[in-house]
């Protein structure tokens, strides 16, 4: 049994075409645009939208202080858990 490698096959023909709506939505057998209009707008957005009261920012460590955390010691038999 042989493994087709990727890197040495050809590109493939849909993935150099630029992309074809009208033939994704026969694929799908349904034109999800239409079905959900609510979630696709017809109109582009003018402005961002409104803050949030969650704040999703990731705390940056500085590479000195990261070194500096002890590492948490646990017992063999609390590493797996059942």
């Amino acid at each position: 049994m042989e493994i087709d490698n990727p890197v040495d096959q050809e590109p493939q023909e849909h993935l150099t075409e630029p992309y074809d709506y009208d033939a994704a939505v026969k694929v799908l057998g349904y034109d999800p645009i239409k079905e959900f209009p609510d979630v696709f707008p017809t109109t582009k957005p003018t402005e961002l939208p409104p803050l949030r009261d969650i704040n999703h920012k990731i705390d940056i460590i500085d590479d000195e202080a990261y070194r500096s955390i002890r590492s948490r010691r646990i017992k063999p038999t609390e590493a797996f858990l059942p």
